[in-house]
């Protein structure tokens, strides 16, 4: 053990403390494991300049549980793959008309008007991200001029009817060479074979509207194309506590009101626009509240005043 100094009240150890190490050790499996705001603790304030008294890491603890609600969630994440060829609902998790099947690995709809929905449901505040993955993505067929023919994005959890699934969505369209999913297009697909990882991200506003950037990954001839950020579409919805309200206004409505991802067929069965997906996953983003914000400033002027007294 190494000596230790007595700097006025304060016991200051040579030897980094048990506490110490373990704060330090949060810190690295929380920058690990997705959280958005981390604090690099081992970069603003390395382990051999940690010298902590006792008096403070209860201050430390609550402000580090708070720093660490600021993360992003897995909703879901389906794998087509692993699931037995037939009707997708009651399947691997989700619901839907006759229209979506599982086959081959894939997730198929051959142009039809149908839904589908994941029954995973969440909350969405202000300011949070829903960024919905699919992979492995191929689409056939001559498309319709370009028009809508399929939907993804997000619901109020009443809604699984009609044109209400999903309400906040992006639009994929097909002219013959161009496939655009929102406002990201690649301008030379080549239907039937081109392979695609499409990624669309909705940022719930305080207006009530909802942000949306796609990006599309064509895995068959290594391109990608990231969409500009648009307003995304934004329906009212017409079924139970959602009839007439927008999405935002149903989440708002009760702190119990959740939400749940969705897809539709927005074709008729005689378009020319099958599509086949390998796997889907959801991830929620969550922006931390103000008050968290305050708690992490105050984490920060209490290391740097940790520093100050050593010194001293």
């Amino acid at each position: 053990m190494q000596p230790i100094e007595r700097r006025g009240y304060a016991f200051i150890s040579r030897q980094p403390s048990p506490a110490c190490i373990w704060l330090r050790q949060i810190f690295l499996l929380c920058q690990s494991s997705g959280v958005l705001i981390t604090l690099k603790i081992n970069e603003i304030l390395p382990l051999q300049m940690i010298k902590i008294t006792s008096k403070l890491l209860p201050s430390i603890g609550v402000l580090l549980g708070s720093a660490v609600l600021c993360s992003g969630q897995t909703i879901f994440s389906t794998d087509f793959g692993t699931a037995p060829d037939g009707p997708i609902s009651g399947a691997a998790g989700w619901e839907g008309q006759a229209a979506w099947t599982i086959s081959g690995g894939n997730a198929i709809n051959g142009a039809n008007f149908s839904r589908a929905r994941n029954l995973a449901s969440f909350g969405i505040g202000v300011g949070d991200t829903v960024s919905v993955l699919l992979t492995d993505v191929v689409f056939t067929g001559a498309g319709n001029g370009g028009n809508d023919l399929y939907a993804f994005g997000v619901a109020a959890l009443p809604e699984h009817t009609g044109a209400q699934t999903p309400q906040v969505r992006a639009e994929l369209q097909f002219t013959g060479t161009s496939l655009s999913v929102g406002s990201a297009t690649d301008t030379a697909y080549a239907a039937g074979s081109d392979v695609l990882d499409i990624q669309m991200d909705f940022v719930r506003l305080a207006n009530g509207s909802w942000d949306l950037t796609p990006t599309i990954t064509n895995k068959t001839d290594a391109t990608s194309f990231v969409g500009s950020t648009i307003v995304a579409t934004n329906l009212v919805g017409n079924t139970g506590a959602a009839a007439g309200l927008t999405l935002s206004e149903y989440l708002d409505a009760d702190p119990g009101n959740t939400a749940r991802f969705g897809m539709r067929g927005l074709t008729s069965n005689t378009t020319d626009a099958a599509i086949a997906i390998g796997g889907i996953s959801v991830d929620l983003v969550v922006v931390p509240e103000p008050s968290t914000y305050a708690l992490i400033t105050g984490l920060i002027v209490i290391g740097f005043g940790v520093i100050r007294r050593r010194k001293a």
